[in-house]
């Protein structure tokens, strides 16, 4: 006869973790097919979807576990040890969103309660035991299930996996949405007419640190037509991002707000992923001055209907623009790539 334990807060933790990978997954296919919406509430619906068979039906299954419960050795059970029904599973599901508030609270109370339960375990009235433990069995208070070695290995595998997988969703993969929306982006001008210039040195950092080197250095001319404009996801009409492609698939953007006075904006350096975002504040009449670091610009306000809108600006300094990867990539030094804008070039937003 197998020996009854509760589930301890590791191996608790690395189950969730793999069955928030198991989960994530569908969606993840999904949202770089470009089946989802590219809004967060309608996506979640979607995905909750997914989310709620799985843990409600494998919970109320013969295996009382989800995939990432079996792979760690433990089960959900009642308080008197016996198998769940699609109902309690139901709401233990429901109640896990409860100890996913305040930062986690219910599940880190895990570790000091006499039965090691999370909760929602409290709320539904559920056990989480090692899975080989006989129906009807209940451990004593306080008795969890050891944590050799192996486990801890596994635990920190899969958390490792999960970070990664993060990573490479959030960061590495291009979201369909995001590039249909510049891509979407209407000229903001002619394609033929006056022709401005943004000059321009473009430096790159080594992946594994080292002194920045310069990679291209010159001249972007350019017309209104080749700067897109493109709505703000999130925002009203009051806000728009305008963007230029520079070199190397670098693109300027800047940030445009429509409002009484403008006492500030945005430019930012983009690629791919990853972006530098930088704020100008006004220092004295059309003159802003760049927060972080020294740089200054001038700009060309246009007013309609009785507020004030960047039409144009003009670099008084070389601006530098940082592309930062270092919070993504270990080892990186400053940033992955610096765009230096050069004195004297002119970014047109409209005519």
């Amino acid at each position: 006869m197998a020996q009854s334990f509760y589930a301890g807060f590791v191996r608790r933790a690395g189950a969730a973790i793999l069955d928030g990978l198991v989960v994530s997954l569908p969606g993840t296919v999904a949202h770089q097919l470009g089946v989802t919406t590219g809004s967060f509430w309608p996506d979640m619906l979607v995905e909750s979807l997914i989310w709620l068979p799985y843990y409600v039906i494998f919970l109320a299954s013969p295996w009382q576990a989800t995939l990432g419960k079996r792979a760690f050795g433990i089960k959900v059970t009642d308080r008197e040890g016996r198998r769940i029904g699609l109902g309690r599973s139901f709401a233990r599901h429901v109640a896990s969103f409860l100890s996913a508030l305040a930062l986690m609270i219910g599940y880190l109370m895990v570790p000091f309660t006499k039965k090691r339960q999370a909760m929602h375990d409290m709320m539904a009235g559920t056990l989480v035991v090692n899975a080989d433990m006989e129906p009807g069995m209940l451990p004593a208070d306080h008795q969890v299930m050891p944590l050799p070695g192996r486990t801890v290995a596994a635990v920190a595998t899969v958390g490792s996996a999960f970070m990664l997988f993060v990573w490479v969703t959030g960061f590495v993969l291009p979201s369909p949405h995001e590039h249909e929306r510049i891509a979407a982006g209407v000229p903001v001008g002619p394609s033929t007419g006056t022709s401005y210039q943004l000059g321009y040195a473009l430096y790159e950092f080594p992946v594994f640190g080292g002194e920045r080197r310069l990679v291209a250095e010159g001249v972007r001319a350019y017309r209104l037509g080749d700067v897109l404009a493109s709505q703000t996801p999130g925002f009203d009409d009051q806000r728009i991002e305008k963007r230029l492609p520079v070199v190397d698939g670098f693109t300027v953007v800047a940030q445009v707000h429509r409002e009484p006075v403008v006492q500030g904006f945005a430019l930012q350096l983009e690629k791919q992923f990853g972006f530098s975002w930088e704020w100008f504040d006004r220092e004295s009449g059309y003159t802003y001055k760049k927060r972080q670091g020294s740089g200054r610009v001038q700009v060309r306000i246009d007013t309609i209907e009785g507020k004030e809108e960047v039409a144009e600006i003009l670099f008084l300094e070389d601006i530098t623009l940082q592309h930062e990867r270092n919070f993504m990539i270990p080892f990186t030094r400053s940033g992955f790539g610096q765009l230096v804008v050069k004195k004297g070039s002119v970014f047109a937003l409209k005519e």
